[in-house]
């Protein structure tokens, strides 16, 4: 919505609301304005509305989902992400966000097969292949990250920061040749790269 539009579409929801109590698609509205208006709460409880009158109703659960983890709410939110995955296995985005909340709760195992199954779903995207690599290197699978991060090198050729991140999954295998020619190839693309720059110096040292 755009800002100036918020109050017309609000009171257009409540409208709908006031005819049909259990409108879930207007109660999922009011929910996305709540969210962007920052009132998290107001947003969470019209969601719970939405669901309360059509508990498959995708859309509101995944918008509860995101609403949840702004909240804090990390296990909640995780169980309406595996509730639509459980129904619905295509959905990249659900996936992504199951990953990060796992992330967020230090269940790197369960992180990481989220970001699997993201890249299975859709494969063009760079964001899953570098969210895995990161969960590989924090299991410390130094291999596992080099080979999942050429992949996602291979979609985007411009990223400083992916070859950044491959250079040190090299370090740690103690290939310094590989980890410099990363490091050459990240200052490169990004001239005021200045970790990349400390880490070059702290292989020649």
């Amino acid at each position: 919505y755009r800002a100036n539009n918020l109050d017309v579409a609000l009171k257009d929801y409540n409208g709908v609301i006031q005819l049909d109590p259990t409108n879930s698609v207007a109660r999922n509205g009011l929910g996305l304005i709540y969210e962007e208006r920052k009132e998290l709460e107001k947003a969470l409880k019209e969601y719970s509305f939405a669901l309360a009158s059509d508990e498959d109703y995708e859309v509101a659960r995944l918008n509860r989902a995101v609403c949840l983890r702004k909240m804090k709410k990390i296990v909640e939110a995780i169980v309406d992400l595996q509730f639509v995955l459980k129904k619905n296995s295509q959905i990249y985005n659900a996936w992504m966000l199951l990953g990060k909340c796992f992330r967020q709760i230090r269940k790197i195992d369960e992180a990481l097969k989220a970001f699997e199954f993201a890249t299975q779903v859709d494969k063009a995207q760079v964001g899953s292949w570098r969210l895995l690599a990161e969960c590989f290197m924090a299991k410390k699978l130094y291999v596992d990250t080099i080979q999942t991060l050429t992949v996602a090198i291979s979609m985007d050729k411009k990223s400083a920061k992916l070859y950044k991140l491959r250079a040190e999954a090299h370090i740690k295998i103690k290939n310094e040749e590989g980890a410099l020619a990363d490091l050459d190839q990240a200052i490169t693309l990004k001239k005021n790269f200045d970790s990349a720059y400390a880490l070059k110096s702290s292989i020649l040292l």
